[in-house]
């Protein structure tokens, strides 16, 4: 009966001042609901375990090169074995080989994500397929008949889900091949594969700086550590390195779960977004724990009253607590729900953030991670934001309160702790503006990158060459050719580029050295992103000629081996004189598709505009770019850019038409108007600068709201001691100045740790992105004096309004 009535009693609390009530709610549900979000897009991305028995304790061993987790395997298969061998705590293990390849045989050609794998692998998942089988031994020795596992997603969309799926014949490649198996729905181990084909790898002529490449995937074993097993496979590189210096002087290894390694290099984000959530939770608690304490001695006197008449101090905790409890539940409640609508939403955009499918285990929701950790925020809340301020405004002492009207008492006790939390909120909310500023700035800077090259009325789409049907350079740069004057000739299409990589897209980035200079060892080479470009390709794309020439008809195979080189380039590397006539060649061990131009001095022939390859975070303006000739360097993959005026079904029909005329089991994927594919190279970085840029905002709204709140009400508590102050001749200035410097001082204690603790996540980012010092040093100096002013303004506002009382009225207040 009791608990019925403080709750109703509670009720009738909240709604004398409805205001309040729906002002705490709302600031509590936008903080809770981006907290989780943040939690929830952070823990899915990067720690979920896979959808499997035991997902937690699958490893991918993959190369580490200078610093860099070379994602798609990169590691030579010989030391995937001495790692197997050597380092304690991997079971299952098995080797896995990563590549587009082109299905073909029913109504037209489409190009998936491939794996090749050992018989092991759907054993390590513990997953069969639906229908059909897995493999054989024999299927993975050489020799062994060609056969295909294929995705649900492949058998409903290609084959229509026919039920005789099994057992019929496709071409791979090109090859000749049967469906042996169904893998379940959702199932694309180990990234985004759709095709998974027998790994047939004979290491006794696998051989040292061969081209042949690979990654491991495998179990920890029980009491295993991966962070250990890491450590042991490093040092296993490191004596391979010394052993092998050739080919291993600068290779190294990472081994962690699959969800991190495809961060890459963005754990700065993930740590930083993991702090600035939780520090966001901490503010909210803070900021209503703050505002109901000044709520409950409003209530002062009233409560001083009912514990001098003899009720239980326990009763009157529990009352406030009821108040603090619906205000958390409702906010807490309210973000929960929020969050659920925000997760749905990344669900069905979650394929903007990536050039392809999304991976497999990235389903966002309410799933336990998700309501675990709103379990823990809520007692958090309900212990900082309810406990803490009924406890201590039931325990004041009652006689001071009487006497004195309430007015010492909480001018000192109470006083303290108010000031305290203020201080708490001041640190908090400073250092989550800072970060945010910094990732603000970079996607306003990043959205508006200069590529080097003009994306208007262009599509661009990928072709990828399968090696048993186009084995060499010369059958690369014949397609090249073809492709181009064929798709030339369609009708509407005004242009042609061909290119291994177009400004905004990933290039391949190896070492090269400049002839002239002196590298005292393979370490010190500076590396630069390489193009290999079809003539007339760099024109069509807008990108602007500075000094020499574009490459021509001049630039075959068998003539003058030729180079255009960026304008960060040729100022990094020739200061002050032309870059025309200079020499570089590429010393990286590890060429791409197993070409063997190594060694080659280049001559410079041109310099170009700086332009990005890849994402435009950190020095591309100091970036090294290379272009080389398509006839001197081709590749098997390449991009197709074409200027079309229709749309992009029409810019598809177009290219498929072309391709169908040049090779028709050869199709285009991932065609995009080329304005969008630059965009999705920024999107996932946007998305998580506009999350930072709420997460900044709500703090503003936050730390306005609840200092606002809590020094209105400590104002108005004083308005007798303002009004004996102007009675005994103080200024305006006077009182004025008095609260300021209180302020000053709550601000001192705040903002300088919080600057310091901001400033150092900031620095993190800044470092990573390559945001100027400048920049960075005008946000860690503009987001206190934000704060400052916010501060200021609700200093100023209350102690304005007490002031035009008149003394007497002052006086009189109660």
């Amino acid at each position: 009966m009791n608990r019925f009535f403080d709750f109703r009693y509670a009720i009738r609390l909240l709604m004398n001042r409805p205001g309040f009530s729906v002002l705490v709610m709302v600031v509590l549900a936008m903080a809770t609901a981006l907290s989780l979000f943040m939690l929830s897009f952070i823990h899915t991305v990067a720690y979920k375990a896979l959808p499997f028995p035991d997902g937690e304790d699958i490893v991918i061993i993959d190369g580490w090169q200078d610093g860099i987790m070379l994602n798609g395997g990169h590691m030579n298969p010989l030391d995937l074995e001495e790692i197997r061998q050597s380092v304690p705590g991997l079971e299952e293990f098995v080797l896995s080989q990563d590549s587009y390849s082109i299905l073909s045989g029913r109504d037209s050609a489409r190009t998936y994500m491939a794996s090749r794998i050992g018989a092991g692998m759907f054993q390590l998942t513990r997953t069969e397929p639906v229908l059909g089988r897995a493999f054989t031994e024999a299927e993975v020795r050489a020799g062994g008949e060609e056969v295909v596992v294929i995705s649900h997603d492949v058998w409903q969309n290609y084959f229509g889900g026919a039920g005789n799926v099994i057992d019929q014949m496709v071409r791979i490649n090109g090859e000749s091949t049967r469906v042996i198996g169904v893998m379940p729905p959702g199932f694309r181990f180990h990234y985004t594969s759709d095709l998974w084909l027998p790994l047939r790898l004979d290491l006794d002529r696998v051989t040292r700086g061969s081209g042949v490449n690979a990654l491991a995937l495998a179990r920890l074993a029980q009491g295993a550590n991966a962070e250990d097993v890491q450590t042991a496979g490093r040092h296993v590189m490191s004596r391979l390195s010394e052993a092998y210096p050739e080919t291993n002087e600068r290779m190294s290894v990472y081994i962690t779960t699959i969800p991190l390694s495809s961060m890459g290099q963005g754990m700065v984000f993930v740590v930083s977004a993991w702090v600035t959530a939780i520090l966001l939770v901490v503010l909210a608690a803070i900021n209503v724990g703050n505002l109901l304490l000044s709520r409950a001695l409003e209530r002062g006197k009233e409560t001083a009253i009912r514990l001098a008449l003899g009720a239980p101090r326990s009763r009157l905790i529990m009352q406030m607590m009821w108040e603090s409890t619906i205000i958390i539940g409702v906010g807490a409640g309210a973000g929960l729900l929020l969050a659920a609508w925000g997760l749905d939403a990344v669900n069905l955009t979650a394929t903007r953030f990536i050039d392809g499918p999304s991976l497999f285990w990235w389903r966002f929701g309410l799933d336990a991670f998700v309501w675990s950790m709103f379990g823990w925020m809520v007692v958090g809340m309900l212990l900082l934001a309810g406990l803490l301020p009924a406890v201590r405004a039931a325990t004041n002492d009652f006689n001071a309160t009487l006497r004195d009207g309430a007015r010492a008492s909480i001018s000192r006790k109470e006083g303290r702790l108010s000031h305290w939390l203020v201080v708490a909120e001041c640190l908090l909310s400073v250092t989550i503006l800072i970060a945010a500023g910094v990732l603000v700035v970079n996607s306003y800077l990043s959205a508006r990158a200069d590529y080097g090259a003009d994306p208007g009325g262009i599509y661009t789409a990928r072709v990828n060459l399968p090696e048993n049907r186009y084995p060499g350079n010369a059958d690369w740069f014949r397609f090249a050719e073809d492709l181009r004057s064929t798709l030339g000739a369609k009708g509407g299409v005004r242009s042609v580029a061909i290119m291994s990589s177009i400004p905004g897209t990933a290039a391949w980035t190896p070492t090269y050295e400049v002839e002239g200079f002196e590298y005292g060892n393979t370490s010190q080479l500076p590396r630069g992103s390489i193009s290999s470009v079809l003539p007339g390709s760099m024109a069509i794309l807008g990108m602007e000629l500075l000094h020499g020439r574009f490459f021509d008809s001049r630039d075959r195979a068998a003539g003058l081996d030729v180079m255009i080189v960026s304008e960060a380039t040729a100022k990094k590397h020739w200061p002050g004189v032309t870059a025309l006539g200079q020499r570089l060649r590429v010393v990286d061990s590890n060429l791409p598709d197993g070409h063997s131009n190594r060694g080659a001095w280049h001559t410079v022939v041109g310099v170009v505009r700086q332009t990005i390859h890849g994402q435009p975070f950190g020095s591309v303006d100091e970036a090294s770019i290379l272009y080389v000739p398509f006839a001197q360097q081709p590749t098997a993959t390449m991009y197709v850019a074409y200027s079309y005026p229709g749309d992009l079904p029409g810019a598809m029909r177009t290219l498929d038409a072309a391709l169908m005329a040049v090779d028709q089991d050869i199709p285009a994927f991932g065609v995009l108007s080329y304005k969008e594919r630059i965009n999705r190279n920024v999107a996932a970085m946007i998305f998580l600068s506009q999350l930072f840029m709420l997460f900044g905002l709500v703090a503003v709204v936050l730390v306005g709201s609840g200092i606002y709140g809590v020094v209105s009400n400590t104002i108005t508590q004083r308005t007798q001691e303002i009004g004996i102050k102007r009675a005994l001749g103080a200024s305006e200035a006077r009182v004025f100045r008095d609260f300021f410097a209180a302020a000053g001082r709550q601000l001192s204690l705040g903002i300088v740790p919080g600057t310091l603790l901001g400033g150092t996540i900031g620095w993190q980012l800044a470092n990573t992105l390559k945001v100027d010092n400048g920049v960075l040093i005008t946000i860690i100096v503009a987001m206190p004096l934000l704060l400052t002013g916010i501060i200021l303004l609700a200093t100023w506002v209350p102690t304005r309004r007490v002031l035009q009382m008149e003394p007497g009225d002052a006086l009189r207040h109660e």
